[in-house]
């Protein structure tokens, strides 16, 4: 969810492009690979950016919001790495260049299940966290879930916590 302050920043966006609507203004935005810098402050006193916050490096995997987590998780101090399916995940978990430690992953993509894709990076990385997101009731696999739509705390509080698996 974007706050009160990026929608107006959003819709200033899309009114000074000319842009019939917020999701033209989305793709726009995403495809000249803005995004926006300002600290915020959460409601529990953390300000984003801020190191301590979250210093693990995180693969995010969607084929919708994934640039929308990776600017929260960066903001959060993260380093993030994307995919946009399971397969293209796979392969940055293989290759070793970035030691993924939290894999975020969304339940239902196209070419695999985030529960497979979680099996199968957990063989590569024993002790990988996996947090998966979904809009859909229920949780089958017994693995941390997040619902989406979810705010940016909301993603803190599950990467941190120690219940992630």
């Amino acid at each position: 969810m974007l706050s009160p302050d990026e929608l107006k920043a959003l819709d200033n966006f899309r009114f000074e492009h000319r842009m019939p609507s917020r999701a033209a203004a989305v793709r726009e935005l995403l495809r000249q690979g803005l995004g926006v810098t300002a600290d915020v402050v959460d409601n529990t006193g953390i300000t984003s950016g801020d190191p301590a916050v979250c210093a693990m490096r995180v693969l995010v995997v969607d084929d919708l919001i994934v640039l929308l987590a990776e600017s929260w998780l960066e903001d959060l101090g993260c380093q993030v790495e994307t995919a946009l399916n399971g397969t293209e995940a796979l392969a940055k978990v293989n290759d070793g260049e970035f030691s993924v430690e939290v894999l975020i992953t969304d339940v239902n993509m196209p070419d695999m299940s985030g529960y497979e894709l979680a099996k199968r990076a957990a063989a590569v990385r024993p002790g990988l966290k996996v947090v998966q997101m979904s809009g859909a009731a229920g949780n089958p696999h017994g693995l941390t879930l997040i619902r989406k739509p979810f705010f940016r705390d909301d993603l803190r509080r599950v990467i941190q916590s120690d219940a992630t698996r």
